[in-house]
């Protein structure tokens, strides 16, 4: 079966009836890309029997946006890598730069001297983190 892409507007009515029509008990996604999607709409699901296997919204959420995350580790006394502000007085360099959404290594790379740290506002939004 081929099914709708996550913004589709197709993507939650498809699912529910396949969901019922096959009477599946449990639907879970190996897609980083549904997960959020899934989080919002998950209650449609229990109204029809079926578990969506998939966090809260919030915590997708924290998960999936990189200065998010960043933030919950230093709340909770996890040790990360210096992360430095947009602000590119204060950087040392080597750093590592990472979008602030994505997934895998995709776009990221590591900056050796200031020149190359233009790179980066190529994406709507950015990390600079210690090498």
């Amino acid at each position: 079966h081929i099914i709708p892409r996550t913004k589709d507007e197709n993507y939650c009515s498809f699912l529910l009836e396949f969901c019922k029509n096959k009477d599946i008990k449990l639907l879970f996604s190996c897609r980083d890309e549904d997960l959020l999607e899934l989080s919002k709409i998950k209650h449609l699901f229990d109204a029809i029997g079926c578990k969506v296997m998939v966090a809260d919204h919030s915590t997708i959420e924290v998960c999936d946006d990189k200065s998010l995350f960043n933030k919950f580790c230093l709340e909770h006394g996890f040790g990360i890598p210096k992360t430095y502000s947009k602000n590119f007085c204060d950087i040392e360099f080597p750093v590592f730069i990472k979008p602030t959404h994505g997934k895998g290594s995709l776009n990221t790379f590591k900056v050796k001297i200031c020149f190359q740290i233009f790179l980066a506002m190529l994406f709507p939004s950015f990390l600079a983190k210690e090498f």
